[in-house]
C-alpha cells in the first residue's frame, strides 16, 4: 500500500470533490491543437495569448518569457486570432472567460489563474464557470499546494510516467479533492 494513504484519507475526510468548484475540462482536443497551428502568429495585440503546458509554472504564465513550441515552430508571443471561425463557439467562450489553467503533465500540479480571460490554451486543462462557494484564488492556492500534490500522488502514483511525470487530465482532476472552507 501507498505510505501516503493515512494522511491522504484524513485530508479526503475533510474535503469534497474538486468538481464542486466549477467545470473541469480540457482547453483543446489534440485535433483542435493541430488545427490551430496554422493560425498562430507572433504579436502582442489582436488575439488570445496562446499557452501550453510548457509555458505554465505555479501561479504564473511564461507567455512572452519562454517559447511555446508547436509543430516544430517556436513562438515567444504566440497569439490565436479572436475572430477565427476555426475556433468553435464553445472554445471562444472558454478562452474569453476567467479560468484556472492547469498543465496536463508535470512532476507536480502547475496552475495559474487567467483572471482577465486573456489566454487560449492547448494541451492543458482548466477549471471555469466557478461556483459561488469557492473563490478562484483559493482554488489556485490549493492546486499549487504541497498538500494537494501529496494527495494527488497518493491517488495516481501507480500511473506515474517515465521521468516521474503525473498526468493532470480532466478525469484525474475530477477524482481529486479540495479542502472544505
Amino acid at each position: 500500500l501507498n505510505d501516503k494513504l493515512a494522511i491522504s484519507l484524513k485530508v479526503i475526510e475533510q474535503s469534497e470533490s474538486l468538481s464542486n468548484v466549477g467545470e473541469i475540462n480540457a482547453t483543446s482536443t489534440a485535433k483542435e491543437a493541430d488545427e490551430y497551428a496554422p493560425l498562430i502568429y507572433e504579436g502582442t495585440d489582436g488575439g488570445y495569448k496562446l499557452i501550453n503546458t510548457g509555458t505554465i509554472d505555479p501561479y504564473i504564465v511564461k507567455w512572452g518569457y519562454s517559447t511555446l513550441t508547436k509543430q516544430g515552430k517556436q513562438y515567444l508571443r504566440p497569439l490565436l486570432p479572436c475572430d477565427s471561425e476555426a475556433i468553435s463557439v464553445n472554445r471562444h467562450h472558454l478562452y474569453s472567460s476567467p479560468k484556472i489553467v492547469i498543465s496536463k503533465i508535470g512532476l507536480s500540479c502547475e496552475a495559474f489563474y487567467d483572471k482577465f480571460a486573456e489566454y487560449a490554451s492547448i494541451d492543458t486543462n482548466c477549471i471555469h464557470s466557478f461556483t459561488e462557494e469557492y473563490v478562484p484564488e483559493f482554488v489556485l492556492c490549493w492546486l499549487n499546494s504541497r498538500l494537494y500534490n501529496y494527495v494527488f500522488e497518493c491517488l495516481f502514483d501507480g500511473l506515474r510516467m517515465s521521468g516521474g511525470y503525473l498526468l493532470y487530465s480532466a478525469p484525474n482532476l475530477k477524482n481529486t479533492y479540495i479542502k472544505h472552507v
